[in-house]
């Protein structure tokens, strides 16, 4: 019966998540497999089987594929209003812009204006500078390019043309050079269906679409491009039917400075979902569903109705934290929310805005300082800033633990008894292993879930004794869900720390270790 258990559990999970099959069709074959088992078992050896935990995990998923998927509002552990500081006057723009980017002395706004796509300001003055990057079809030249992305670590500048599905590369360059300079363009044009290219590094891309030239009837989301050559790609949805066009339609892709990870956030209703990039795969990390997308198809568009709740109309992100412009109302136009999430995709802080925030861009050395681009009826677009110094309660950056600090926990982990080491690393690595390998687990974004294992009531009847245990776990950055343990049998409020002053679970985590020192160093 176990057998059974087990060859049931491992098909589920190499067509939920390892093949091209969508969710659905993984569980239809899996209900047509049970069911050829049922029909060759005895009453009694069917109860043996559906009392196995792994074929009780299938279930719940099977159930989870269903059309009622859980949406939760976000909650965020910090809200406060912010005001704005006008850099510019009205913007030399025709339109909407379409992104921008801001570096050590300028800000670069991509919209069209005079025949050219990409406009120069003074960072502190916001006074205009230059317009650089002509219109057209030409050496050089772009036709209509819809995003752009910024690579600080070597001044590249990479725009996507979807018209005409090419990818163009510039160096930024001294003013007295001309600011910028052409590179070369890379051609994904007759590929197939695409959405977008986005560079990760030399003849290495990120394609949302389909790269084959020849199209298939399967809705395709991601594929990781090396060279000319397919090494990953990642198809299954959040949402499922035409609620799909939402999230492929308009959306926002941020990456982190270093591109390993990337963002996707939806306007049609509210989803978040995280991607980290490797070598050779691309893997969802975190799927946060916030509100459905409620949208309908009609002549070939997407249209909201009058349920569609407005997400998420821009983002940007550093390698701690990723910023977003929220609406989180029926209403379209009211962009005036600005809400941060960690990369584990926990709420952090949301910051009520004094005036309408179209786009925002925050800087890897100035995470405190949010750019933005303000719009209003009367005075068209400007270019803004919002100082979170300014605010009391701010999200802080992570904290470094000296190596004293570090040398003092493996000192007091050092003092406890060794039966009760042994005890507790043999639970705690029974726990780590649960979180890793249960699928329940690894859906979840939130680390309180872990509380849920089995081992995790077994740890905590052992008591504030394994607490020196615990924070040495802490010291590990991967371990940092030993948070939920610590807080669990933490007695003294005093001693915890609480999420809306950190960047970070694992910024927590290095807090936590640093005030439970003190009250070491205290009794002492």
């Amino acid at each position: 019966m176990q057998l059974v258990a087990r060859m049931t559990y491992h098909i589920f999970m190499r067509l939920y998540y390892e093949s091209k099959i969508d969710k659905f069709k993984a569980s239809e074959i899996i209900l047509l497999f049970l069911m050829i088992i049922m029909s060759r078992l005895s009453k009694n050896k069917l109860e043996r089987i559906f009392m196995c935990k792994n074929v009780l995990i299938v279930l719940i998923l099977l159930y989870s594929c269903g059309d009622s998927q859980i949406y939760n509002k976000p909650s965020f552990p910090i809200e406060k209003d912010i005001k704005c500081r006008v850099l510019s006057d009205e913007l030399m723009i025709v339109g909407l812009p379409n992104d921008f980017f801001v570096d050590s002395n300028y800000v670069y706004i991509l919209a069209l204006a005079n025949n050219k796509w990409l406009h120069i300001y003074d960072k502190h003055s916001g006074e205009f500078v230059e317009s650089v990057v002509h219109q057209g079809r030409g050496h050089g030249e772009i036709n209509r390019p819809e995003s752009l992305n910024f690579w600080e670590k070597n001044r590249q500048v990479c725009f996507y043309d979807n018209s005409s599905a090419k990818l163009y590369y510039y160096q930024l360059t001294d003013p007295k050079e001309g600011f910028i300079k052409y590179v070369k363009t890379e051609d994904f044009s007759g590929q197939g269906a695409i959405r977008g290219v986005w560079s990760l590094h030399e003849k290495r891309f990120l394609v949302d679409g389909q790269i084959e030239p020849k199209p298939t009837s399967e809705m395709k989301r991601f594929q990781l491009l090396d060279s000319s050559e397919i090494v990953s790609e990642y198809n299954t949805f959040p949402v499922d039917g035409d609620d799909r066009l939402a999230v492929i339609g308009q959306k926002n892709i941020t990456f982190s400075p270093d591109r390993t990870k990337f963002v996707l956030t939806i306007i049609y209703g509210g989803i978040l979902e995280i991607f980290d990039i490797q070598e050779d795969s691309i893997q969802q990390k975190v799927l946060r569903m916030f509100y459905p997308p409620n949208i309908m198809f009609k002549d070939g568009s997407v249209l909201n109705t009058s349920e569609t709740v407005f997400g998420f109309s821009s983002s940007t992100a550093t390698s701690q934290r990723i910023y977003t412009v929220s609406i989180d109302s029926t209403d379209p136009n009211q962009f005036n929310k600005i809400s941060i999430f960690d990369w584990q995709g926990n709420e952090l802080v949301r910051y009520n805005t004094d005036c309408l925030v179209y786009r925002i861009f925050v800087r890897e050395d100035e995470p405190n300082t949010i750019y933005g681009i303000m719009c209003s009826k009367t005075n068209g677009f400007n270019i803004v800033s919002f100082d979170l110094n300014e605010v009391s309660e701010q999200v802080s950056q992570e904290i470094q633990l000296s190596v004293q600090e570090k040398e003092a926990v493996i000192k007091s982990a050092k003092k406890v008894k060794d039966s009760t080491v042994r005890t507790f690393n043999s639970l705690f690595n029974e726990w780590t292993k649960e979180i890793r390998t249960n699928p329940l687990m690894q859906l979840s974004s939130n680390t309180f879930d872990y509380a849920k294992c089995p081992q995790f009531e077994q740890l905590k009847s052992m008591c504030t004794e394994i607490i020196p245990l615990i924070v040495d776990k802490m010291l590990d950055r991967d371990k940092f869900f030993s948070l939920v343990l610590y807080d669990a049998i933490q007695n003294n409020d005093e001693l915890k720390v609480s999420r809306k002053f950190c960047g970070s679970e694992q910024d927590r985590a290095k807090r936590t270790i640093r005030v439970w020192l003190n009250s070491q160093t205290n009794q002492n």
